[in-house]
C-alpha cells in the first residue's frame, strides 16, 4: 500500500513543531564551551586540522589525538571557515540538523503507519530537553543522531521507492560518515549491510562490507599507531569492561545490571514525560507504557524497518556494556527509541481500526513531548547568559565556575611555558593557553616507579577541583607523601587547589592543611 502523503495540516502542525524547538533550542543554548572537556577538544581539534594535523595541542608534546574521529573537528573547523571564528554559528548548524532529523524520522513513520504518526515522530525528537540542550552546544550527540537517522532512513527510501542503487550508495555513505562521527557508529554500519543481506542483495552486502571494513580498519589501525605515539584512545576505557563487583563474566553481569537500571530510571527525562519530583510510582508506570510500546515497536521495525531496529538493538547492547553509564549517552539514540515506541502504540492499537489507531499513537506523543519541553524552557538558566562569553560564570554550574576561574588565574599568573597537571587538560589549555598532562599520567608513573615525582613530566603547577575520583586520589597521595614539598601557588576558588614546588609570592610555606581541608570538601 503506498504511503500517505503529508497534507496542509500536517506540514501547518510539522512546522510549528519545529520552529518551536528551534526558538527554544537557540534560546536556551548554553555558553561558548562548558568545563567538561569535550567540547574543548572538538574545538581544540579544529584549530589543529586548520594547519593540517590531528593532534592533541593541550598535551605536553602535543601527540596524535587517538581518541576521537575526525568527523565533529571537521564539522567545526567548515563552519568556522565559512561563518568565521564564532561558535555560534557551530551551534545554529547543530541546531539545524536536529530539526532535519525529525523531520526524516517523521517521514518515516509516515511511510509506515501513517501521516499524524509522522507528525508525532517529528515532535517527539525535536523536543526532548536532552537533544534540545545538546543541539545547543558543539558536542557530537546532534550530529551523530541526524547522521545515523540518514542511513537508516535511507534504506527505507530504498525499499519504498525505485531508487535502490543510489539510496544504497547515500545509506553506507551516512553509516560511515556517523562512524567518523562516533566510533559507536560502527552500529549504523552493521545495521545497513544487515539490511542489504536481509534483502538478499548480496553484491551490494559484499561492496558495502568491503569499503565499511576498509575504512573502519582505516580508523584503527591509526587510533593504534597514535596511541603508541603517546595519544589517548579507548583502550582504557575498554580494559574497564566486566571488571565492576567479582569481575570476569560474573562483574559483566552486574555492570550491565547497573547500566540497565540507570538508563532505565533515566529515560523518562530523555524523552521528557511528565514526572512527579521524588516520586517512583509515575516513573515506573512511565516505563511499564514505554516497555510494552518499545518491545512491540521493535518488532514491528524488524519487519518494516530492519535497519532501524538492528541499529537500536546494537546501540543499546553497547551501552548496556561500557564500563560506565553516562546519561548523555542515550541522547543520540532518542529518535529511533521514539520510532520503536510510536510504532508500537500504532500497532497495539490496530484493533480500534482506522483513525482511532492513528489517534493513539499521537495522544501518547503531546505528554510525552509538551510537559518536558515547558519545564525545560521554564528551569533553563541559558537564556540570560551572554552566550558570547564562555566564562559569564553565572551561567557555569559551581565547579564548573571554580574550573574556568582556576584556568584564568593560570593564565594569568603562571610562567608563559608552565605546563599543568590536571583532570581537565583540554579545558585548562582552552581557557588558559598552558600545555597540560593530564593526573591519570602522573598516577601511572608513581605505579611504576614507586615516586610521584612531577618534575620528570615536566609538570610545574597541579591542579585540583574536587569533581572527580582520579582528583580526590591524586589528593590523598599528595597529602600521603608530598605536601611538605608543595606550596598553594595561587589564591584559588572554593573547592579548587592550584599547586607548586616553587614558592609564590604570599603562598603558604605547604600545602598539607590545603589539601586536608579540600579532602574534606565533598565532591560535586
Amino acid at each position: 500500500m503506498e504511503a500517505a502523503a503529508w497534507r496542509a495540516g500536517h506540514r501547518v502542525a510539522i512546522g510549528a513543531i519545529l520552529a518551536l524547538s528551534v526558538t527554544v533550542a537557540w534560546w536556551s543554548r548554553a555558553p561558548e564551551i562548558s568545563a567538561g572537556g569535550d567540547e574543548a577538544t572538538y574545538v581544540i581539534l579544529s584549530r589543529s586540522l586548520e594547519h593540517g594535523r590531528y593532534r592533541d595541542e593541550f598535551l605536553r608534546g602535543t601527540p596524535p589525538h587517538a581518541k576521537y574521529p575526525p568527523g565533529i573537528p571537521i564539522w567545526i573547523a567548515l563552519i568556522r571557515r565559512i561563518a568565521g571564528p564564532n561558535l555560534d554559528a557551530v551551534r545554529a548548524a547543530n541546531i539545524l540538523l536536529l530539526a532535519l532529523t525529525a523531520l526524516i524520522l517523521g517521514d518515516a513513520l509516515r511511510r509506515m503507519a501513517g501521516p499524524w504518526i509522522g507528525v508525532a515522530a517529528v515532535a517527539l525528537t525535536a523536543l526532548p530537553p536532552p537533544l534540545l540542550s545538546s543541539s545547543g552546544t558543539v558536542l557530537s550527540e546532534v550530529p551523530y543522531a541526524f547522521l545515523a537517522t540518514l542511513a537508516v532512513w535511507l534504506t527505507l527510501v530504498a525499499d519504498s521507492e525505485a531508487r535502490g542503487p543510489w539510496a544504497t550508495a547515500a545509506a553506507l555513505a551516512a553509516a560511515l560518515a556517523s562512524f567518523l562521527t562516533r566510533t559507536v557508529g560502527f552500529t549504523v554500519v552493521v545495521a545497513v549491510i544487515a539490511w542489504l543481506l536481509l534483502l538478499r542483495r548480496w553484491t551490494y552486502a559484499l561492496w558495502s562490507a568491503l569499503v565499511s571494513s576498509a575504512v573502519v580498519a582505516g580508523w584503527l589501525a591509526y587510533t593504534a599507531h597514535a596511541s603508541a605515539a603517546g595519544g589517548v584512545s579507548y583502550a582504557d576505557n575498554l580494559r574497564h569492561i566486566a571488571s565492576a563487583g567479582p569481575g570476569g563474566a560474573a562483574g559483566f553481569l552486574v555492570q550491565v545490571g547497573a547500566n540497565a537500571r540507570s538508563y532505565l530510571l533515566n529515560l523518562p527525562w530523555s524523552l521528557g514525560v511528565p514526572t512527579l519530583p521524588g516520586t517512583l510510582v509515575d516513573n515506573v508506570l512511565w516505563l511499564l507504557v514505554l516497555g510494552v510500546s518499545g518491545i512491540a515497536g521493535v518488532l514491528a521495525l524488524f519487519r518494516k524497518w530492519p535497519a532501524a531496529a538492528a541499529h537500536l538493538l546494537l546501540s543499546i547492547g553497547v551501552l548496556l556494556a561500557w564500563p560506565w553509564p553516562i546519561d548523555r549517552l542515550i541522547t543520540p539514540v532518542i529518535p529511533l527509541i521514539v520510532a520503536a515506541v510510536l510504532t508500537g502504540g500504532f500497532v497495539l492499537a490496530r484493533r480500534l481500526g482506522g483513525k482511532a489507531q492513528q489517534l493513539v499513537p499521537l495522544l501518547l506523543a503531546v505528554p510525552l513531548s509538551f510537559p518536558g519541553l515547558i519545564s525545560y524552557a521554564a528551569h533553563d538558566t541559558n537564556h540570560r547568559c551572554d552566550h558570547r562569553d564562555a566564562t559569564a560564570f553565572r551561567c557555569l554550574v559551581p565547579l564548573d565556575r571554580s574550573i574556568v576561574a582556576a584556568a584564568q588565574i593560570i593564565r594569568d599568573s603562571a610562567p608563559p611555558d608552565a605546563v599543568i597537571a590536571t583532570a581537565k587538560p583540554a579545558t585548562i589549555f582552552y581557557f588558559s593557553g598552558h600545555r597540560t598532562v593530564h593526573l591519570l599520567d602522573l598516577l601511572r608513573t608513581e605505579n611504576e616507579t614507586g615516586s610521584l615525582d612531577w618534575r620528570s613530566e615536566g609538570v610545574d603547577w597541579i591542579l585540583l577541583t574536587n569533581g572527580t575520583p582520579v582528583e580526590h586520589r591524586a589528593a590523598t597521595r599528595l597529602l600521603d607523601h608530598y605536601c611538605d614539598g608543595l606550596v598553594v601557588s595561587a589564591p584559588s576558588p572554593r573547592a579548587t587547589l592550584l599547586l607548586s614546588a616553587t614558592p609564590a609570592a604570599g603562598a603558604s610555606r605547604n600545602a598539607c592543611p590545603d589539601l586536608q581541608l579540600f579532602l574534606r570538601e565533598p565532591p560535586d
